[in-house]
């Protein structure tokens, strides 16, 4: 399979995406379709449930081996045979290891008759992974693997409480409306749980994640799927063609239904610079509603509301400079941008939830008030804050003295040194007053 099909397919078989354009990349995570990206539960659970159904149907074809042996248990510990060589053929990331140690764990419940879905696999297979890569629990992907499936866990197990107190609810509803019902709750619940991590992280949110998912995910579930790994089967018989081009068909019309919905106006809200407390508030608040199973539980959507405010907290800065880069804050989430577009301002326009303007060659005005003047020896940027300087020749280093604040590529006084390579610094200016964060500043916990 050529181009984005044969990428999707190899990403999700082998965990590999190097073969995926990122405009792909992009509309999938846009449409709330990067799930489908990283092997996780969803992927784990078919391929196992694929291979319990297939292993537990063929014996029941067999009478004298369905009346006599327990091939439910026969079929769980083939099925998580399969996880685990899924889980190593895949390369074993965060979100592949939880779902496989949760996964496991329900199957060895299966085979000693005590199964039961709680928060005890999440919390050990949050032991298990930190265990063995402490790091993880810096990872966007270990912050959106676990929250998803603690906000499943907990809303289902709190939905079983409620089920227990009032009886048995029955259903009239046909199959395919509780599958849709089913998908669209198991949707905004993990879209929820998981929003924070996508804000702070990536700070975009896919807001038409809920249509994306009910068109896309049975496709993915009940086509994709089953045809790749029918495909895998058959590879030692040279049958694997068939399978995989219908696997690919069906990667296409994921694609299709990705760009089409990113397409719409609105369907991302960009959110801006997200300080450490307020994603800590909404942790926090998630968690207390997660664990607790008393009324005081309450209490943590409030604390979650509260983290929410802290974007809007947040100003941007006034201009970030790096070795070969500097932008200058415009206005309305703009920056004026020095130097070629590429992966370095790209990250810096992604992290201020802004856009990049090009370079003036003239004086610029900004919308509230910024006024940027460029030669080839120097850059003065005027705020209602205060004044800003680059020097970029020995020549211009007298305007250091007129400055609020100067960064020099040559030695000057009055002027603060420019970025070592790979170093950035983050400048605000409020009141003639300069606040200067290097990413090199060795600000750490244990320094």
């Amino acid at each position: 399979m050529q181009g984005s099909p044969g990428g999707l397919l190899v990403g999700v078989t082998t965990g590999w995406r190097g073969d995926l354009p990122r405009d792909d990349i992009s509309a999938m995570r846009d449409a709330g379709l990067g799930h489908l990206l990283a092997i996780s539960g969803l992927h784990v659970g078919l391929v196992v449930g694929l291979v319990l159904f297939v292993v537990r149907a063929g014996l029941a074809l067999i009478p004298p081996v369905a009346l006599r042996y327990p091939i439910k248990k026969w079929a769980a510990a083939a099925g998580l045979s399969i996880g685990l060589a899924y889980l190593a053929f895949s390369g074993g990331s965060v979100p592949t290891q939880r779902a496989m140690i949760m996964l496991g764990l329900v199957l060895i419940a299966l085979l000693f008759d005590r199964v039961e879905i709680s928060m005890r696999p999440v919390a050990w297979a949050a032991v298990i992974v930190l265990a063995v890569s402490p790091e993880a629990i810096l990872s966007p992907s270990f912050h959106l693997s676990f929250a998803a499936v603690i906000g499943l866990v907990s809303v289902y197990e709190t939905w079983r409480r409620y089920k227990q107190r009032r009886g048995k609810i029955g259903s009239r509803l046909p199959w395919f409306v509780r599958y849709l019902i089913g998908v669209s709750a198991t949707t905004l619940i993990a879209t929820l749980a998981t929003m924070p991590f996508a804000a702070f992280h990536f700070h975009r949110i896919a807001l038409v994640g809920l249509a994306a998912n009910f068109a896309a995910v049975p496709i993915f579930a009940f086509w994709l799927m089953p045809m790749l790994l029918a495909g895998t089967l058959l590879l030692p018989f040279g049958l694997e063609h068939l399978p995989w081009q219908a696997a690919g068909i069906a990667a296409d019309a994921i694609f299709g239904i990705a760009h089409g919905l990113t397409g719409w106006e609105g369907a991302v809200a960009k959110v801006g610079m997200m300080p450490d407390w307020g994603l800590g508030l909404m942790v926090a608040g998630g968690l207390w509603w997660a664990i607790w199973e008393q009324r005081w539980r309450w209490i943590g959507p409030g604390v979650v509301l509260a983290g929410l405010v802290a974007p809007f907290t947040e100003a941007p800065p006034d201009m970030i400079v790096g070795e070969k880069h500097v932008a200058f804050y415009a206005g309305q989430e703009r920056y004026w941008l020095q130097g070629k577009q590429g992966f370095v301002p790209y990250i810096w326009f992604r992290e201020t939830g802004s856009a990049g303007l090009f370079w003036p060659n003239a004086p610029a005005m900004g919308a509230d008030g910024q006024r940027l003047a460029c030669d080839p020896q120097a850059c003065v940027y005027e705020t209602s804050g205060g004044r800003i300087v680059t020097i970029a020749d020995p020549a211009a280093a007298s305007e250091c003295q007129r400055a609020d604040l100067g960064i020099a590529r040559w030695p000057a006084r009055g002027c603060l040194r420019w970025p070592r390579y790979g170093e950035t610094l983050v400048v605000r200016l409020r009141n003639g007053n300069a606040s200067v964060e290097s990413s090199w500043d060795g600000n750490r916990p244990w320094n």
